[in-house]
């Protein structure tokens, strides 16, 4: 008769989601560093905050795919930051709608390109752009909106993978 044996992890299992939110996660990076380099269009600080939070969704779900399996806390930090990342391309999209509110340029700008990662990687978080500059659409809705459907998607997706592996 064959033991079951409790408490056993399947890291192989969720290795694949791991795999599948790094990548959901990194996609709209290497388009945004396209968008700047080629397209030269220049991020401003809430661009670059919401670059920070698939980045930072990117960093843990590398966690996970290298340990196998993270713990609740850090999933829940994970969503936390994808969240907040959603809601800053929340605001973003409500400065370009009302283009008469002040955008955080000056404050916001000095204090994240005077952070630690924009100094070592200015080209992916330093911060020169307007919040109200009339950006291209990319089929049919502005860049903080994709930035949005991105952000809300990978936390609710990470959400879901957490809680179905109660």
């Amino acid at each position: 008769m064959k033991q079951k044996r409790m408490f056993v992890t399947k890291p192989a299992r969720y290795r694949g989601m791991y795999a599948l939110l790094l990548v959901l996660s990194a996609l709209p990076l290497v388009v945004a560093h396209y968008l700047q380099s080629v397209l030269d269009l220049a991020p401003c600080p809430l661009c670059v905050a919401q670059r920070y939070g698939f980045w930072l969704l990117g960093l843990f779900a590398l966690w996970g795919l290298l340990k196998g399996r993270l713990p609740r806390w850090a999933d829940g930090l994970a969503v936390l930051a994808g969240l907040l990342g959603a809601a800053v391309a929340v605001y973003h999209l409500w400065i370009i709608a009302h283009p008469a509110s002040e955008c955080v340029k000056d404050e916001v700008e000095q204090w994240m390109n005077a952070l630690p990662t924009a100094r070592w990687f200015p080209e992916w978080f330093s911060a020169s752009g307007s919040c109200t500059a009339q950006l291209p659409l990319i089929f049919g809705l502005q860049i903080p909106m994709w930035s949005l459907i991105g952000l809300a998607g990978v936390a609710l997706l990470w959400l879901i993978f957490v809680l179905k592996r109660r």
